[in-house]
């Protein structure tokens, strides 16, 4: 972990707030390419030394190499993370943080891209956007807000370089949400061309169910932002079954796998606990995961091979695990 001076706290919109973060010995930060995210320290650390973390993209652009920008959504059902950023954290402060990690990057065979935020999801798309332009490499951006005073960074969305490329969905209805992305992203895309989306889990459910009819898998890259919800197993109960002990939990309805591990004593690594970082990943050897992660890419997902324990569920009765 790297020790950073928070330089400014900025509102960005009621419910938004960035920092921006500098070293606090003034030596380089390492660098953060478009679609990283860090790991910030929450609080103090508690009595056994393991910090508790949570995830925030990075926002910056490709001059800002002496600090990252991070934006933070003041969440309702804050586990601590947001809350405590919003509350308590100032300009001065100091937090810990750890290296940027990038599981969503801009691919390197697309001659155009085309991002698409919802809410929240605009951090990650402004630092693409950002350096997009300065490679002068093509690409849109799609930006779904509730309203125009709920649009983080909006002023620099709306001014030069970005402004031409930058179009804003302000107040769509969430039952004309598809039909509104089928008219974006509902036909065959320019070739070369790749997609990028991130947003609560219900948005981006909506925008990749309409890619799928037109856009190559393999050219539709997403990140979300809180895990994802999938509705294939309800969130029922199941069983795990570890396969070096032949111990049979229960995985109770709307119980994280990792909770059950624990309890029982299972020593299981993790960290965000919103399935973004893949510290708890967990091989598979039997059952059909339930993948509700936005860690694995989607062959990954696809081969059943491993899962994210701390959101994901099983599909099948039982799941067994090599643990």
């Amino acid at each position: 972990m790297q020790t950073v001076r928070v330089a400014s706290v900025c509102r960005e919109t009621p419910e938004i707030i960035s920092l921006e973060l500098v070293s606090a010995q003034g030596e380089p930060l390492p660098p953060a390419h478009p679609g990283s995210h860090i790991d910030v320290a929450i609080g103090s650390c508690p009595a056994d030394g393991t910090p508790t973390l949570r995830q925030y993209s990075v926002c910056h652009g490709p001059d800002e190499t002496s600090l990252y920008r991070i934006g933070v959504k003041r969440e309702s059902n804050s586990r601590g993370g947001s809350e405590w950023l919003h509350r308590v954290v100032r300009a001065g402060d100091t937090l810990s943080i750890g290296r940027p990690r990038n599981n969503f990057p801009l691919s390197d065979e697309a001659g155009f891209h085309v991002l698409v935020a919802g809410g929240i999801g605009i951090t990650p798309m402004l630092s693409m956007a950002l350096h997009l332009h300065a490679m002068g490499t093509r690409f849109r951006l799609e930006y779904f807000v509730r309203s125009m005073e709920h649009a983080a960074f909006a002023s620099v969305l709306q001014r030069a370089p970005l402004a031409e490329s930058v179009r804003f969905h302000v107040g769509v209805p969430a039952d004309q949400l598809e039909a509104a992305a089928t008219g974006l992203f509902g036909e065959q895309p320019t070739a070369n061309a790749h997609l990028y989306v991130c947003g609560p889990a219900p948005f981006m459910g909506v925008v990749e169910r309409v890619a799928a009819g037109a856009w190559r898998a393999d050219t539709v890259h997403r990140e979300y932002f809180g895990a994802a919800t999938g509705e294939q197993a309800a969130n029922g109960a199941f069983t795990v079954r570890l396969a070096r002990s032949g111990q049979e939990l229960l995985v109770p309805a709307g119980v994280p796998i990792v909770e059950v591990l624990e309890t029982a004593g299972v020593p299981v690594e993790t960290s965000c606990r919103q399935g973004a970082c893949g510290t708890c990943l967990v091989n598979v050897i039997e059952g059909t995961p339930d993948h509700r992660d936005s860690f694995l890419l989607p062959d990954e997902q696809q081969g059943g091979r491993c899962i994210v324990a701390c959101v994901s569920r099983s599909l099948s009765p039982t799941l067994v695990l090599d643990l």
